[in-house]
């Protein structure tokens, strides 16, 4: 019996960029978006708050966070030493724990005090990324975007930047807006190509530079 022939279709004209495809894409990973920077941010927290911590574990203000478990706990700390590090350390904390409980307003109330009484905290731009972030979770696209834009002028050379861009590329994408999350995306790649949010984003920016349209031929 004579092998049967394969019947193989014609190569499509259309090209690979097509919203069908950039559809395929945001499916395979919306659920890890947003998801992904968060994890980012609150595994900075507890690093670096674990550093504060063992790096002046004698004094009563890194004492009293080092104990700290839960929201009143952390309060506690903010409102007994707040012009201490740990009360930075704290503010994020709790922000991340009325998160969680998706009292977003109130997290950013939290934050926003946070920054305006140490401005010079080393977790201050951080605080502001978490802050934009909430925002997206409330699903205010609009002000989380202007968000990530102030800290990309005020703070645009400090550890937090990267997740910024992270942070931009992943709600550009959720929007819709391909060319916003590539544009992103090279940014990331190409100011901060070392960081870790750039290597964590990588795969997801290859798939989005696969989807580009050719660039179009000079006369």
């Amino acid at each position: 019996m004579a092998p049967k022939k394969l019947s193989i279709p014609a190569a499509s004209d259309e090209p690979v960029y097509e919203i069908d495809s950039f559809e395929l894409l945001w499916e395979l990973h919306k659920g890890k978006a947003i998801a992904g920077a968060l994890a980012l941010v609150v595994a900075i927290v507890a690093i670096f708050g674990w550093f504060a911590f063992s790096s002046a574990r004698q004094a009563s203000a890194e004492q009293a966070f080092g104990a700290a478990r839960t929201a009143a706990d952390y309060q506690a700390v903010i409102g007994k030493y707040s012009s201490s590090p740990v009360a930075g350390d704290a503010a994020l904390l709790l922000a991340k724990s009325l998160r969680d409980e998706k009292k977003y307003d109130d997290a950013n109330k939290v934050l926003d005090q946070f920054v305006k009484t140490q401005p010079a905290h080393p977790f201050a731009p951080l605080a502001k990324v978490a802050a934009a972030e909430n925002l997206a979770l409330a699903g205010k696209f609009d002000e989380a975007d202007q968000a990530l834009a102030a800290v990309s002028q005020a703070d645009g050379k400090s550890f937090a930047a990267p997740f910024a861009l992270l942070l931009e590329a992943e709600l550009k994408a959720a929007q819709g807006q391909r060319e916003g999350a590539l544009r992103a995306y090279r940014q990331l790649a190409k100011s901060f190509p070392a960081s870790v949010a750039a290597r964590v984003s990588a795969p997801t920016a290859e798939a989005f530079e696969s989807m580009a349209p050719p660039a179009a031929a000079k006369p």
